[in-house]
């Protein structure tokens, strides 16, 4: 029973942040496009709403515990909106929108610690900034894989069910 437990522990924690770094990279590209003047208003509007959504998606799931967080998802569904989460797919969901945070600030920074000029460079040979950023980010978000989401998120399952 010990090690179906620890098995499907691993399991949810393991899903839940692939599919936060899924979530994270979206989020980290949306939060680092860039408005210019000469784009329309319904552009400009759309993506200040969007940009300001995922900024206070990142702050808010940062700068709480994901144990909070897991007792008012988990609790707060059923109670206020009538929606009976189970305990495995609460938990996936809660893991996803924790890393999806933090890894969402890991490829932000990553896309911002391209220099100018290796951007422009690339540029010049046809190619986007998307390899370059790719290593910026890979050691970043291996750490934060292991240190960061898998050990924090290993209680969560116990503290819900």
């Amino acid at each position: 029973m010990f090690l179906e437990g620890t098995w499907l522990t691993l399991y949810i924690a393991v899903a839940g942040t692939i599919l936060g770094f899924l979530l994270g990279y979206i989020i980290g590209i949306i939060q680092d496009i860039r408005i210019n003047e000469g784009d329309s208003i319904l552009k400009k509007g759309i993506f200040k709403i969007l940009k300001a959504i995922c900024r206070i998606y990142v702050e808010v799931f940062r700068d709480t515990p994901m144990i909070v967080q897991a007792m008012v998802i988990y609790y707060g569904s059923s109670t206020l909106f009538g929606i009976d989460l189970k305990p495995f797919n609460a938990a996936i969901f809660i893991i996803l929108l924790n890393t999806g945070a933090y890894m969402s600030e890991t490829v932000r920074g990553g896309i911002n610690s391209i220099d100018v000029g290796q951007i422009e460079g690339a540029k010049a040979l046809g190619m986007g900034y998307v390899p370059m950023q790719m290593w910026g980010t890979i050691y970043p978000l291996a750490r934060g894989f292991v240190r960061g989401t898998i050990f924090p998120s290993l209680d969560l399952p116990f503290a819900m069910g």
